[in-house]
Parts: structure tokens; C-alpha cells; sequence
């Protein structure tokens, strides 16, 4: 289940929703944000941390991915559809995590 997110006054339902769907089809969250293709490593390192905040809400396994495009729309239904997998254009920012305990990453 992909949850496409920046940061908003929805994220607890939507992460809440997209968390109680995959424990109960014994699926996975994975979190995808857009960033500009040239984006500094200070603007996708918060990113990062942003993501890892919304992985401690989840009880099923996690994944998220920071998509490095200049068209934010089509990057993240590419990369939510797989079509950028694998690829550099496709930022893995830290893998699978299940309890949230460390499995190496996905790239």
C-alpha cells in the first residue's frame, strides 16, 4: 500500500487507514515523497526524517522513498505503480522495516 505524502493535517488518518489495511491484508506501507530532481541533500534529509516519524505510527512492515523528478505527479505514480523500479531516479531512503527493527535497505 502506497501512501503519498507531504506533511498536512491528514497525516494521522491517512497514515492510521493505510497501517490498519496492510496488518489486515498482511501487506506493507510504503511512504513515497516528491522532490525536485536537483534537490539539495538539506531539503531530502528532512524528508527522510519525516518519513521515519510516520513509520513509528505503523504496526505493519514499512518502506519509503523519496522520488527525485521534475514532475512531481508522474514520478510518484510512477514510482507508486513500480514503473521506476529499480532506479536512480528513485530514492530509497532507508528499506524495509519490520517492528521497525533494521533489514538492510532496498535499492
Amino acid at each position: 500500500m502506497t501512501v503519498i505524502t507531504r506533511r498536512g493535517p491528514y497525516r494521522p488518518l491517512k497514515v492510521t487507514l493505510a497501517d490498519a489495511l496492510a496488518v489486515h491484508h498482511d501487506a506493507r506501507v510504503r511512504f513515497l515523497t516528491a522532490v525536485d530532481e536537483d534537490a539539495p541533500k538539506e531539503q531530502v534529509t528532512p524528508t527522510c526524517d519525516y518519513h521515519c516519524d510516520l513509520e513509528t505510527l505503523c504496526e505493519s512492515p514499512t518502506a519509503s522513498g523519496v522520488v527525485r523528478t521534475a514532475d512531481f505527479l508522474g514520478g510518484l505514480v510512477s514510482a507508486a505503480q513500480g514503473l521506476m523500479w529499480p532506479s536512480s531516479e528513485l530514492s530509497y531512503t532507508h528499506g524495509f522495516t519490520s517492528s521497525h527493527s533494521a533489514i538492510p535497505q532496498q535499492r
